[in-house]
């Protein structure tokens, strides 16, 4: 589905157009390709080359090759990129640093070494000293502000069905320790009404609100009594610790049938021949495919190549095995998969 989209708006041909180009990131790669491989077979590994080619793809984006990337440059660019994406970028220039040993690498790297990044402090404890503060990066994931935002919705929601009124105020007035407190009533005691949520989620959403509040310089205390006492919540918190029901019952439905499981276990492998024999249809008179045809091939392919990810490769996130490249000169090595 990620290579169906990026195929409709053209990134795909943009990102295939870079990544052909004959330029100095070009002769930068065939210089560290042939040192990389299997590890028992080459000195470094095939995923050396990824964060490099990372680094590569966004230097071709903004005209540069890699004599005039920079930590400067690269910070330049800190609040467009998350930081899934900042990380592979430093891993990419701490390990241009290494190749620098490379007489057929060096002369395309800048003259110094690359400095290591400014580290970005969210949290600054008054009284300790820089040296000793421990470092902390942003690290929040678009996940995490989607969970956190949904969170919000659910306490402003909550607070609108109060007697208080509310709808005057704006959001930063909201998660105060006496609006958090009624949040609280009305979650512990509508457990039948209309718009009630889970002991789970509940907890789950109220600890968010509280990590809101404390970013955000509002005292968090009462809060944080309320999920340490009340009966509701703390419910939540013991039934995080364990599976959900769903999860459960789908797990004991499939270990507990041998039939299911092999169908599980095999669903790549089904996925794949039905993308084979719906390509081999489209394209029995030689004809091109329309565009819904492209569209339900790759559907149906980019599902198995992460089934077999899942269930023959690496258990990842569904987000970082639909952002793999599966297919092209730059296949990612976990995605050779049959």
């Amino acid at each position: 589905m990620s290579a169906a989209i990026k195929g409709a708006t053209g990134q795909l041909q943009e990102e295939q157009e870079r990544r052909a180009r004959q330029d100095a990131w070009a002769e930068l790669i065939d210089a560290l390709d042939p040192l990389t491989g299997i590890p028992e077979e080459a000195m470094y590994p095939h995923q050396v080359l990824i964060p490099i080619r990372k680094l590569a793809d966004l230097a071709r984006q903004h005209g540069r090759d890699p004599s005039r990337i920079s930590q400067e440059w690269l910070w330049g660019l800190r609040t467009r990129l998350g930081s899934n994406e900042w990380k592979p970028l430093q891993s990419a220039l701490r390990q241009l640093n290494h190749f620098r040993y490379l007489s057929s690498v060096r002369p395309l790297l800048p003259p110094e070494p690359f400095a290591e990044p400014a580290v970005l402090r969210a949290n600054i404890l008054p009284g300790i000293p820089a040296h000793v503060a421990d470092k902390y990066e942003e690290g929040t994931s678009q996940d995490d502000k989607s969970f956190k935002t949904a969170a919000l919705r659910k306490y402003v929601s909550t607070l609108s069905e109060s007697a208080d009124p509310v709808a005057e105020l704006g959001l930063r007035e909201l998660p105060s320790p006496a609006y958090a407190i009624q949040v609280v009533r009305g979650r512990s005691c509508n457990k039948d009404g209309a718009g009630k949520i889970a002991a789970r989620t509940a907890h789950d959403y109220l600890k968010a609100i509280y990590v809101v509040m404390t970013r955000n310089g509002l005292p968090p205390y009462a809060m944080k009594a309320q999920l340490a006492n009340n009966r509701f919540l703390k419910q939540g918190k013991k039934q995080g610790s364990h599976m959900s029901p769903g999860a459960r019952t789908f797990c004991e439905t499939l270990l507990g049938s041998q039939k299911l499981t092999l169908t599980f276990l095999s669903l790549h492998v089904q996925l794949r021949n039905r993308a084979q024999e719906l390509l081999n249809n489209f394209t029995a008179d030689g004809r091109a495919m329309t565009g819904s045809e492209i569209e339900d091939l790759r559907s149906i392919g980019s599902v198995a190549a992460v089934c077999a990810l899942e269930t023959r490769g690496a258990p990842i996130r569904i987000e970082n095995a639909l952002a793999l490249a599966s297919r092209g000169d730059n296949i990612t090595p976990i995605c050779r998969v049959g």
